[in-house]
């Protein structure tokens, strides 16, 4: 099972559309993509907790606290999936929020993989943990512009591209007016980055 996930991360790498096509076709019910969206919830909460142990920098104190963390991502998550299905369908896509949905399951598997690998890297040697978040940054946005483009059957990427900075620019604003209401100053946050 581990190897078939690897092979398939790979193959999210060199053939991105083709894992997105596949990924698509699994048809994967509401039970099954409510429980994958949880999961990678609470698997990326608990890599940040780590993260945060072997780096003890000071916090904001939302991301301090794991639950909090945890709910911050599962918003940002949706905001992000919403983002992606509307700003696909604004330029006439065809994907459902089903698709869209683990597509970004997906993705965020792959994430978690990246951060077990810094885990173990970045105590060894910093600049290869930088080079590794560079170049994993870099192949994460043509994995995300070419399963864009296979959920909303574009066959553009340029159109692709589009879509996501529109999802991008709406999840902005939602998340904004949401951090607001629960508030948490948003320019807080980027002072503390």
């Amino acid at each position: 099972m581990i190897q078939a996930a690897l092979s398939l991360a790979l193959r999210s790498i060199t053939q991105p559309r083709q894992v997105a096509r596949w990924l698509i076709d699994l048809r994967l019910s509401r039970e099954a993509l409510v429980t994958g969206f949880a999961l990678v919830v609470v698997i990326n909460s608990l890599l940040f907790g780590v993260s945060v142990l072997l780096d003890p920098a000071p916090l904001p104190w939302f991301l301090a606290r794991p639950a909090v963390y945890g709910g911050l991502q599962a918003l940002s998550l949706i905001a992000t999936l919403l983002g992606l299905y509307f700003g696909g369908r604004v330029l006439g896509g065809q994907a459902s929020i089903q698709d869209i949905t683990v597509l970004v399951i997906w993705m965020q598997i792959l994430r978690a993989l990246i951060q077990v690998l810094l885990l173990v890297l970045l105590p060894i040697s910093a600049v290869l943990g930088g080079f590794l978040l560079s170049l994993t940054s870099v192949i994460g946005i043509w994995i995300m512009v070419s399963f864009v483009d296979e959920a909303h059957g574009f066959s553009n990427l340029l159109k692709s591209l589009g879509a996501i900075i529109i999802g991008l620019f709406g999840m902005a604003v939602v998340l904004s007016i949401l951090l607001i209401l629960l508030g948490i100053d948003p320019s807080g946050i980027t002072a503390n980055v």
